[in-house]
């Protein structure tokens, strides 16, 4: 199954890294000297001007809506939707006539908020996006060593051409927070400041990566399977659109292979009989489970893989209780029809009778469709989207008993 994944983001914060070129000019140094006493002098004061507006970390999200930004398209509901209380969103666009920032929120509060009552629990701004002003003038064409003369008390990380300065700072309203200027070594580079991204260390004891981790993978396998989708889409993995579309394309797949399984031709198939194998497949998918045994995440990598997961899969065996009245119907059709067709309006009807045959052999046994003993698999997780679309494609056919191993 192809899952609709923002960016998967942890209450604890997450990142994003981009490289940038550009250019420098008089009139960027004067438009640096005209902003830069509207920032205090420190990078712990969690100010930064974007678009000549400066915001204060941790904002409401209803700040850069006031200013012009819209939440990224992908969101079909997102005047309606309703974050629930402790809940965190994935990262998402803000997006300013062509230029975007990318954000996530949280609510703190003890009732369902719409996302622009959200507080920004991480910011992402990108030097091929915005123009943007730290304290004492700092803009995404200083270097590190510039950086390390504005600012004092940076913990310093990063090899390879890159380096990541982060400070730690309580904001206004007591909030733990952290700054990460993310910049490329290398005097060739024309934007060495190539991000900033600002971040909540921790905003609730829902924060644990592993847990989040986990229900992300489960959330995702219950909207697919069960098309329960309330908790994949409060944690804002896809719109409530997207999760019925996730389900709908779920039960299609095991619909079409089970029409293939028969030998069906679903190309001359009536809608009612398509319909009658995805009712099936409904009901079969209804019944299989899993088992997330063992999950290990962590941030501490920011390039590459950052974890694993091991899944105990029980496939169903639907397909071992349908084998024998398959055959028993091929044997009613070879007998029906011993002889070739002379017409493809004969050979359409004949297929549509076999398909009908097969329907009446196989009908109720996917009420009597059971789990068989647990497949384990273990999957490396990706930094973006946890688990590949090829990853998530190996589950449904383990779980739907396409494949054994």
């Amino acid at each position: 199954m192809k899952k609709k994944i923002l960016v998967f983001v942890m209450i604890i914060g997450a990142c994003l890294s981009l490289a940038a070129c550009g250019v420098s000019s008089e009139e960027d140094t004067q438009w640096i000297v005209d902003n830069k006493t509207k920032l205090s002098d420190e990078i712990t004061s969690g100010e930064i001007m974007i678009d000549g507006e400066v915001y204060t970390f941790p904002m409401y999200l209803q700040d850069f809506l006031d200013n012009g930004f819209h939440i990224s398209n992908n969101y079909e509901n997102a005047d309606t939707f309703k974050l629930k209380p402790g809940y965190s969103s994935t990262e998402f666009g803000l997006f300013k006539d062509k230029e975007y920032i990318t954000v996530s929120v949280i609510n703190m509060t003890d009732e369902d908020i719409s996302l622009s009552d959200g507080l920004v629990e991480y910011l992402n701004v990108g030097a091929t996006e915005f123009d943007f002003l730290l304290p004492q003038g700092i803009t995404k064409r200083n270097t590190l060593e510039d950086i390390e003369k504005a600012y004092d008390n940076a913990e310093i990380t990063g090899d390879s051409g890159y380096r990541d300065c982060t400070y730690d700072f309580t904001s206004k309203d007591g909030f733990s927070c952290q700054v990460e200027l993310n910049v490329i070594v290398n005097d060739r580079v024309i934007l060495p400041l190539s991000s900033v991204k600002y971040s909540l260390k921790a905003t609730s004891s829902d924060g644990d990566p592993e847990e989040l981790c986990g229900i992300f993978i489960d959330s995702a396998l219950k909207a697919s399977f069960y098309n329960d989708y309330e908790k994949y889409v409060a944690y804002l993995y896809d719109t409530e659109e997207g999760a019925q579309e996730l389900y709908d394309s779920e039960v299609s797949y095991y619909t079409s292979f089970l029409m293939y399984y028969a030998d069906i031709n679903k190309d001359y198939m009536t809608e009612d009989i398509y319909n009658e194998f995805y009712n099936i497949a409904k009901t079969v998918l209804s019944k299989v489970k899993w088992e997330i045994s063992d999950i290990q995440y962590s941030k501490a990598d920011e390039l590459m893989g950052t974890g694993s997961v091991t899944l105990a899969l029980y496939p169903t065996n639907y397909l071992e209780l349908i084998d024998e009245p398959i055959e028993e119907a091929i044997g009613k059709y070879n007998t029906k029809y011993p002889d070739d067709f002379d017409s493809l309006d004969e050979a359409t009807a004949a297929e549509i009778d076999y398909a009908n045959m097969v329907l009446e052999a196989i009908k109720d046994l996917e009420n009597s469709a059971t789990t068989g003993s647990p497949i384990t698999k273990s999957y490396n997780l990706s930094k973006n989207v946890l688990l590949t679309d090829e990853q998530w494609s190996e589950i449904d056919n383990v779980i739907m008993g396409i494949v054994n191993e």
